[in-house]
């Protein structure tokens, strides 16, 4: 049995941080291309659903997990393994936060 569906754009790849289970399974369907990305060009890779429920401040470190970061979401947890930022290469999400000088209670973005 065959479903139809749309074209899929890169634009579909936008995420905000609103409801971590829309943005996991953004990732789930998107993985490859065209990936999922904030408006500001970062690439989020290895994406895993901590908490489905729990509310934050969207964009917020919550914590840091060997060489992931946890980040809040309006709705829910997501633990990001790596980043990259537009035009550059890409590297751990720890790595990008110790770059940057951010620390929990931070903004990603």
């Amino acid at each position: 049995m065959a479903t139809l569906c749309k074209k899929i754009k890169k634009s579909d790849g936008q995420i905000d941080f609103d409801d971590a289970k829309v943005i996991y399974n953004k990732y789930r369907a998107f993985e490859g291309w065209p990936g999922i990305f904030h408006k500001n060009g970062t690439k989020f890779d290895g994406v895993s659903l901590i908490n489905e429920t729990k509310e934050n401040n969207s964009y917020e470190i919550v914590g840091f997990e060997d060489d992931s970061v946890v980040i809040g979401c309006s709705r829910g947890i997501l633990k990001i393994d790596r980043l990259q930022p537009a035009s550059k290469k890409a590297m751990s999400a720890k790595a990008y936060c110790v770059g940057r000088g951010l620390k929990i209670g931070n903004k990603i973005i």
